[in-house]
């Protein structure tokens, strides 16, 4: 059986409220390993390769607890360190909306930035 939908009800899953990235985790931390186009990570300047060490002033060491914090309220603010070359970083993040298909978090797929 056809089933039909108003074209103005269909949109984009969304899963949660987080920053546009998708983290994979390394032996040495998480990494950002996709940036969402015209996301808030993308709008902060965070990049490919980044690794995810603070999000709202607590350790991340695992991609569960990575999840946990940045996933929030639409639009609320979450401060992110990162290590890139060497040098620790730090960005204010407004979280918005965010596609299922990217709030991804792999632990399995092999990845080299």
């Amino acid at each position: 059986m056809l089933k039909f939908f108003q074209l103005s009800t269909l949109s984009p899953k969304v899963d949660g409220v987080g920053i546009g990235v998708q983290l994979h985790q390394r032996p040495d931390g998480v990494y950002i390993r996709e940036i969402i186009p015209n996301g808030p990570a993308e709008r902060a300047g965070l990049k490919v390769g980044d690794i995810v060490y603070k999000v709202g002033g607590k350790s991340v060491n695992s991609l569960s607890k990575a999840k946990r914090l940045v996933l929030g309220d639409p639009g609320s603010v979450v401060e992110v360190e990162i290590i890139r070359d060497r040098q620790r970083l730090r960005a204010s993040l407004r979280r918005a909306p965010t596609p299922a298909a990217d709030l991804s978090f792999d632990a399995e797929a092999p990845w080299d930035p």
